[in-house]
C-alpha cells in the first residue's frame, strides 16, 4: 500500500487522522497509515464490500469528533460507497491502495494467464467483459 500513496504523503505526515475502511484486511491499512507517519486518533473497521448506512456514518463522524482528529481517512474502494450520502464537516482524504502479491506475484499472473488460456480454449468469448457470447 505504500507505492499507492507514496509522493502524496507528507500531506498527513504528522496530523492527527481519524480513518475508516471496509477491507478483507483493516489492519493491513492501519499500519500503512502508521507508517505514513501521521497520528491515527481512532479507527473504525468494517467488513469488505461494506454498505454504509447512515448510521455507521454518523458513528465515524461521531467518533472522529470525539478522537480530536484534523481529517478523515478512508480507502478508495470505501470513498465510492459513501461519496453520494454524505457532506463530509472534516476533510475526507481518499488513499488509492494496491495489491501486492509479493513473492507469489508471478505465480499469480501466471494462474490468471492460465485461466483465460483455458477459458478460452474452451470456447468462453469476453464480451466486454460480461459472459459468453452466442
Amino acid at each position: 500500500m505504500q507505492d499507492a500513496v507514496g509522493q502524496n504523503s507528507d500531506c498527513i505526515k504528522g496530523r492527527n487522522v481519524f480513518a475508516f475502511s471496509g477491507l478483507a484486511d483493516n489492519h493491513n491499512f492501519l499500519r500503512t497509515l502508521k507508517s505514513l507517519k501521521c497520528n491515527v486518533s481512532g479507527f473504525m473497521e468494517f467488513p469488505d464490500h461494506h454498505p454504509y448506512s447512515e448510521r455507521d456514518l454518523d458513528e465515524i463522524l461521531s467518533a472522529a469528533k470525539r478522537s480530536m482528529s484534523e481529517c478523515l481517512i478512508t480507502t478508495e474502494k470505501d470513498y465510492v460507497r459513501i461519496v453520494h450520502k454524505i457532506d463530509w464537516p472534516h476533510d475526507l482524504l481518499v488513499i488509492g491502495i494496491e495489491i501486492d502479491f509479493g513473492a507469489d506475484k508471478k505465480r499469480f499472473n501466471s494462474f490468471i494467464k492460465d485461466w483465460i488460456k483455458n477459458r478460452n480454449e474452451s470456447g468462453y468469448k469476453f464480451s466486454k467483459g460480461i459472459g459468453r457470447d452466442s
